[in-house]
């Protein structure tokens, strides 16, 4: 199940910062592009509210997350790494996950 903190995680990855960037107060264009891309796949590919999804990145209200999911507030070349950052998710979504003991190698998801 893709969460937040996974979209936040991937995001951050993929546009080189990091994820206290994006739940920070900075408004540089640096950092509030790719937060608003993290919050609209946020929308997209969770079941959370916009209240919600404003709360996980650093307080933010429901005009700043509506402000995200506007087609003026991204361009293209950051819509298209939005869907690269969605594939990311995906992947890591498919991919089972295993746990490793002392004792055994057990594999979930499969």
């Amino acid at each position: 199940m893709t969460t937040i903190a996974t979209i936040q995680a991937a995001t951050a990855v993929r546009y080189g910062i990091t994820v206290a960037d994006l739940i920070g107060k900075d408004r540089i264009r640096d950092i509030a592009i790719p937060r608003f891309v993290a919050m609209r796949l946020s929308r997209k590919l969770t079941h959370h509210s916009l209240p919600f999804i404003g709360r996980e990145f650093g307080g933010r209200d429901l005009t700043t997350v509506l402000n995200a999911m506007s087609t003026k507030s991204v361009g293209p070349d950051d819509l298209a790494l939005m869907a690269h950052i969605a594939a990311d998710i995906a992947a890591m979504d498919a991919a089972p996950l295993v746990f490793k003991s002392r004792r055994r190698t057990e594999t979930c998801g499969e």
